[in-house]
């Protein structure tokens, strides 16, 4: 098991969308008792909070826009230094950017972490098919 010094367990779930880390990040969240932390939820979160930065947030999300990295990785070194992380966490599909592994990177180098990272790799007809049997909301 990947610890740090100080016993804290962190998970990274990385793949393409349809390669089940979310169902992995829950199955893990639930054994480990750990938080399971999507980025997607948090900006989630901060729109309907209607918070600062979710109301900035939501403009890039309105226009189909990427939300900036330091936006991104301000929730979620937030949202990782919550007591609830103090034993670990399971990052759901974070780092998406070369940026955002940098930054998470040094973060762990300060604070002795050594995460745990699965990639899921999955043919990509298996992505279609689960793709495509997603239920999705017409609003």
């Amino acid at each position: 098991m990947a610890e740090s010094p100080i016993g804290m367990q962190v998970f990274i779930l990385l793949g393409p969308p349809g390669s089940g880390k979310g169902t992995q990040a829950k199955n893990l969240s639930r054994f480990f008792n750990l938080p399971h932390i999507s980025t997607g939820d948090l900006l989630r979160e901060q729109i309907h909070k209607k918070t600062e930065i979710g109301k900035t947030v939501d403009i890039y999300m309105q226009k189909g826009q990427l939300v900036p990295d330091e936006i991104i990785l301000h929730m979620l070194f937030e949202r990782i230094s919550s007591s609830d992380c103090k034993k670990g966490y399971i990052l759901d599909g974070f780092p998406r950017t070369l940026a955002q592994a940098e930054k998470l990177q040094v973060y762990f180098e300060q604070h002795q972490i050594e995460p745990l990272v699965f990639n899921l790799d999955l043919r990509d007809q298996i992505i279609i098919n689960r793709l495509s049997n997603r239920l999705i909301c017409a609003k």
